[in-house]
């Protein structure tokens, strides 16, 4: 359903991104390529679907953790959310577990995002390339995320300064109560076949990896935009 190639180092990485991907900012309007960044290799799964429950206790739980949120959240908005999506993106950036996937549209983000922190349950990560279509674009934002009929892609409003530094996007994913599971993986998901590819970064390249992309930019100071941010990084680049 995808290929997978192994990365031999950032050449090749560069290689493959100026290669193999469909589409390029100056077609953006014909479709976009995406990608996500993960230190582990783990299904393309939103983070509401780690908990065990059926669709319906899905849906219930996820309408309660949406209405509480947009009571509370007024204080500290810095914006006037025009529609659900909004409060569903504003919400996923920070933690709240949502039917939202993040994606970017700059690959050495998701590449930072794969690399940054190691995990004990890979001895690779991964980056993932995703052609997204026009007609895979949800663009009626009046409709109800929480009703979608397809797993869809996402361009949400820079509503914050993490959307507008990672170039963020979205997957929202469709609940499905003919398998087994709440959410099929996206790398399962038939519609889109064809459409990824992934790319395993072994642990032994993450060193200079990180070295290479704070050189040209990228690191956590400039990624989140905020004190943490800079805090972290400086941390890291010191320490």
């Amino acid at each position: 359903m995808y290929d997978t190639i192994k990365i031999k180092d950032f050449s090749h990485l560069i290689s493959l991104i100026e290669d193999d991907t469909k589409y390029d900012l100056s077609n953006k309007y014909n479709g976009i390529t995406l990608y996500r960044g993960q230190n582990c290799d783990k299904p393309l799964l939103p983070k509401i679907s780690r908990y065990k429950k059926t669709v319906p206790e899905i849906l219930e739980i996820e309408a309660k953790l949406i209405d509480e949120f947009v009571k509370r959240c007024q204080p500290y908005l810095g914006f006037e959310p025009d529609n659900e999506w909004d409060f569903l993106a504003y919400a996923q950036h920070f933690g709240l577990p949502t039917r939202l996937l993040d994606w970017t549209e700059n690959p050495l983000i998701a590449l930072w995002f794969a690399i940054s922190k190691e995990s004990d349950d890979n001895d690779y990560s991964v980056v993932w390339i995703f052609d997204v279509d026009d007609e895979d674009i949800v663009f009626d934002l009046d409709k109800d995320p929480f009703e979608i009929k397809k797993t869809k892609v996402f361009d949400p409003n820079h509503i914050n300064k993490r959307i507008s530094s990672q170039s963020g996007w979205f997957t929202v994913h469709m609940l499905s109560d003919k398998t087994k599971k709440n959410f099929i993986p996206l790398e399962r998901n038939r519609t889109y076949n064809g459409q990824l590819r992934k790319l395993i970064i072994p642990k032994s390249l993450n060193t200079d990896f990180r070295l290479i992309l704070n050189k040209m930019g990228v690191n956590q100071a400039t990624i989140f935009s905020d004190l943490d941010g800079l805090c972290n990084h400086l941390a890291w680049l010191f320490l």
